[in-house]
């Protein structure tokens, strides 16, 4: 007879919760779920080609919630999580912060999508929808689940018709009506990409006339370390 080392008892024993578990379509009871949580990415992926484990762990939605904001969270500004946060109880309208996150389908997804767009732009829809499909993704990266279940669900038509550049021709009408300032605004946002509030923040040290180039900064991204970057100035703004 084989004898086991206690990481090895602890494994079968895992495996075990985790198979009743999956016959019951329940959560795994805390401990399982930690034993699972722990594993590494790399252990994990050995144990699903091995046919040990489906890369599907049975955590709840609360759960999984818990552990993004414990790993994923506090690299994020304060109010990105708040729409994370909104996104949740979006989702939480057609299933339960107890329902297990590998149970949550695409079809689910699609349920949701329909029932906002009753009610909402397809703007709102697509930006609860992104940040799902971003939180999925966590979950996919640390072995949670397999695939997101936002994978293959593209964004509104509609809100991409929304999103189309207005012509060139367009905004150039607009130009005798505005003030020198408000063209120089709008021309940076329709013909050097800008952000709606990166305009404030340009001097005349960042206008390379010479290279052609605008170094901008960006306070939406400076958390992440990419706090500026350089723009060509093309021919219609210069």
């Amino acid at each position: 007879m084989v004898a086991l080392t206690r990481d090895a008892e602890r494994l079968r024993d895992a495996i075990d919760s985790a198979l009743k578990a999956e016959k019951k379509e329940e959560p795994l009871d805390r401990a399982t779920s930690l034993f699972f949580e722990n594993l590494t990415v790399d252990m994990r992926r050995r144990m699903i080609k091995a046919g040990l484990i489906r890369g599907a762990l049975a955590i709840s939605l609360q759960e999984a919630k818990n552990r993004f904001y414990e790993e994923r969270a506090p690299s994020l500004k304060y109010n990105t999580v708040k729409t994370y946060k909104q996104a949740f109880r979006v989702l939480e309208t057609v299933v339960s912060p107890d329902t297990r996150v590998d149970m949550i389908t695409r079809e689910t997804i699609l349920a949701l999508r329909d029932q906002l767009s009753e009610v909402y732009k397809p703007a709102y829809v697509d930006g609860h929808l992104t940040r799902l499909n971003a939180f999925f993704e966590f979950l996919k990266s640390i072995g949670v689940i397999e695939t997101s279940p936002l994978s293959t669900i593209p964004t509104s038509k509609k809100h991409q018709a929304e999103r189309e550049h207005v012509p060139a021709e367009t905004v150039i009408k607009c130009f005798e009506h505005l003030t020198i300032e408000r063209r120089a605004v709008l021309a940076l946002w329709r013909f050097a990409g800008l952000r709606r509030e990166e305009p404030r923040y340009l001097t005349r040290a960042c206008v390379d006339l010479e290279k052609r180039r605008l170094t901008v900064f960006s306070p939406k991204t400076g958390h992440t370390g990419h706090d500026k970057r350089v723009v060509p100035i093309s021919d219609v703004l210069f």
